[in-house]
């Protein structure tokens, strides 16, 4: 068996994540839900992009991984949907990054990459 980590895995909450075969994190409790979604959500392509999905009247932020847990009313980027009067794009799922002086949008496919 792999290395104990001492954080709670995400999808069960016990104390039992560990290094795996090949390097992968994993729980190693036999009834976690989910033993592999630690590992997913550290590698998930967009783990450090805000996701926004537009609906006509509404939308959705998916913070990066390292705002979550801060209050994210403070998040600049809610801040500003929120004062727009309508949404900046068209709906769908989009990344958006801020340049320092605007927010940008960048359009994602069913799959989540770019779209062309």
């Amino acid at each position: 068996m792999g290395e104990r980590i001492v954080t709670p895995c995400p999808a069960c909450g016990s104390a039992t994540l560990i290094v795996g075969q090949g390097g992968y994190l994993t729980c190693g409790l036999l009834g976690c839900p989910d033993p592999t979604l630690v590992d997913r959500l550290l590698s998930d392509p967009h783990a450090r992009d805000h996701l926004v999905t537009f609906g006509p009247t509404a939308f959705d932020i998916q913070h990066p991984l390292a705002e979550r847990g801060e209050d994210l009313v403070e998040c600049g980027l809610h801040q500003h949907i929120r004062l727009l009067d309508g949404p900046p794009v068209k709906p769908g799922k989009y990344i958006a990054r801020h340049d320092g002086d605007r927010w940008t949008w960048t359009e994602l496919d069913r799959n989540g990459t770019a779209a062309s």
